[in-house]
């Protein structure tokens, strides 16, 4: 799919995969983050409700240092 299936297409419990790069900046102190997505209304551009909340987590990242 990777960016092809409209959000209009997609069904309850789906899994959609959509790759995406993630760019670090190179001062970013090494640690634990949290990488989250959220979903927008193209109208009003709101974020809509995902599971209670209004994003979902998505991976534990660890940033290493140089």
């Amino acid at each position: 799919q990777d960016g092809a299936a409209l959000t209009s297409s997609w069904l309850p419990q789906e899994v959609i995969t959509d790759r995406h790069s993630v760019l670090l900046q190179p001062d970013l102190p090494p640690g634990d983050y949290t990488l989250i997505a959220g979903l927008y209304n193209a109208l009003d551009g709101k974020r809509l409700p995902v599971g209670g909340s209004d994003f979902m987590k998505l991976a534990a990242v660890r940033v290493n240092g140089r």
